[in-house]
């Protein structure tokens, strides 16, 4: 057993190789990185071989590229994958070993446990049989106080020692299984093929003087992402607010990037760079319903083939916008046809674990305007929310918004993407000095006459309170129905709306000035026929 134990440690300290050149660059993507690793080397006159070892065991091999400065020429490289795997079987055994005895240990402690729980059942159960015993003794000797003086002793003591018994079985039950889970983590480790695996490669040059060279890396690895996300910090009422962009980035490539310029690209590799191709659309006798699960299973097999086809159009379903939190320093945009790109200035540190780092990127100072928005027919409050107009040339890309009033935090929200000049609304709260009371003032249906139609007619009156000394914009919404059918007629009642939204949407909009009131009158009217009722009325 020492043997193996010793073998083991052995095996767990064998030498990695060391990594050869240093990360200077790492340009992130939404789903993957472009790393550059460079070396300085001191050329002689003739061929020379640069080797880049411990590269990520599953970089595209396909994107790798070499470049370098000096008096050479660089004749080609190649690429050798390094299996590390001489010792696995040997760590897995020993650790497969190292489990079992550790799971017969578990099992010993569990048994001591149940002994011990066995014997303290039988003394609580003796106890009570013997109290009732000695209770019917007490009636007719006077020398059973000493006899049950002495049960009770003897009891507290084995009691006592049998709860101590529990508790240490149970505490080495507890060490054991931190052990075990250490153990069974280790080896799950050991079965991966990242760790066990590592990529050379090797660039050929041919100096024609002898004289200092930077040979520099480049290749894609997946593993890396980067999701944006948004502070946005204002003073109530101001002119503008500041939006700073922090990005979240992660990456579990397995090398650290000390010290590289990090740079962010909103780009996505992996999305295609193609436009999806349109298939036949052939028309079948006879009529095939889709809908039904039965069938579709009955469907001619060219409608299936078609309908399923193209695997390829898959990759361009909507990716899930992403979303998490962080935060640092200025970072320069450079904006491109298909994407844009953050140059976080400074050297940054991320390692390859899969540790989340918080790198702020850049602030904008966006252009605002404050308004209250009612919906008094689902809450009776004023939000006060901040209408931003985009300013910058590049998109505000979608994310998580924490938005800070005053520095005070609020709450948060999520953004979706806003284009160059696009607007946006970001919520602030409820304001408690602004009011808003809804009153119903009408509400009433009406039967069919000899020559009408049936109707129903509902209409509020909305109390609207300032308590403010400066004025407010007011923003009312509120929906009447919606026909589906020509025969059922809706009409708009009360105030006339600033703006009628589709799908019977209505927005009032109007100034409130300090410590002021208005009332505003809603409402709608249905007609319908006597044998077309709508529903939800």
């Amino acid at each position: 057993m020492l043997s193996l134990v010793l073998s083991l440690a052995l095996a767990q300290t064998a030498p990695e190789p060391e990594p050869t050149g240093q990360v200077t660059e790492a340009t992130v993507f939404l789903d993957r990185a472009t790393v550059t690793r460079q070396v300085d080397v001191v050329l002689q006159p003739g061929e020379t071989e640069v080797l880049f070892s411990d590269l990520p065991a599953n970089l595209d091999t396909l994107t790798l590229q070499a470049n370098g400065t000096g008096n050479a020429v660089i004749r080609g490289l190649s690429v050798d994958r390094v299996e590390l795997a001489a010792d696995r079987r040997t760590r897995v055994d020993g650790l497969n070993q190292l489990i079992s005895a550790k799971g017969d240990v578990r099992q010993e402690r569990l048994d001591d446990k149940s002994a011990a729980e066995a014997e303290l059942s039988f003394l609580r159960s003796l106890g009570a049989a013997g109290a009732g015993q000695l209770s019917a003794e007490l009636l007719f000797s006077a020398d059973t106080t000493s006899d049950a003086d002495a049960m009770a002793a003897l009891l507290r003591r084995r009691v006592r020692d049998g709860l101590q018994a529990v508790h240490e079985a149970t505490m080495a039950m507890r060490q054991v299984d931190s052990e075990l889970a250490a153990l069974r983590r280790e080896l799950a480790t050991v079965r991966g093929a990242a760790q066990w695996a590592r990529h050379e490669v090797s660039v050929l040059l041919e100096a024609t003087s002898a004289g200092p060279s930077s040979v520099t890396l480049t290749y894609t690895v997946p593993g890396a992402s980067w999701t944006p996300v948004w502070d946005a910090r204002a003073e109530v009422g101001g002119e503008t607010l500041a939006m700073t962009l922090s990005a979240s980035v992660v990456q579990t490539t397995g090398e650290d990037w000390s010290g590289a310029s990090l740079t962010l690209s909103t780009a996505r590799p992996a999305g295609g760079v193609m436009a999806p191709e349109l298939t036949p659309f052939w028309l079948q006798s006879g009529y095939v319903d889709y809908r039904n699960s039965r069938s579709l299973q009955n469907a001619p097999a060219m409608e299936m083939s078609y309908d399923m086809a193209d695997s390829d159009d898959m990759a361009y379903a909507p990716e899930p916008a992403p979303a998490p939190p962080m935060l640092i320093q200025q970072a320069q945009v450079i904006e491109q046809i298909v994407a844009s790109q953050f140059e976080v200035p400074g050297g940054t540190a991320i390692s390859g674990d899969g540790t989340a780092r918080k790198v702020q990127v850049i602030s904008v100072d966006v252009p605002v305007e404050w308004k209250r928005i009612a919906v008094p027919s689902l809450d009776e409050r004023a939000w006060m929310v901040a209408e931003g107009t985009w300013p910058e040339t590049w998109s505000l890309m979608a994310g998580s918004v924490s938005i800070f009033a005053s520095d005070s935090y609020v709450g948060a929200m999520f953004l979706p993407t806003v284009g160059t000049g696009a607007t946006f609304e970001l919520g602030f709260g409820p304001d408690d000095a602004v009011t808003v009371e809804r009153t119903v003032t009408e509400d009433l249906r009406r039967s069919p006459g000899l020559f009408r139609r049936p109707r129903v007619t509902r209409t509020w009156q909305t109390e609207l309170r300032n308590g403010r000394t400066d004025s407010v914009t007011v923003s009312l919404r509120d929906r009447i129905p919606v026909s589906t059918e020509s025969k059922w007629r809706v009409d708009a009642l009360g105030a006339e709306a600033t703006e009628r939204l589709p799908e019977g949407l209505m927005v009032w909009e109007m100034p409130l000035e300090g410590n002021a009131e208005a009332l505003v009158d809603t409402g709608w009217r249905v007609t319908y026929p006597k044998k077309l009722v709508p529903g939800g009325l």
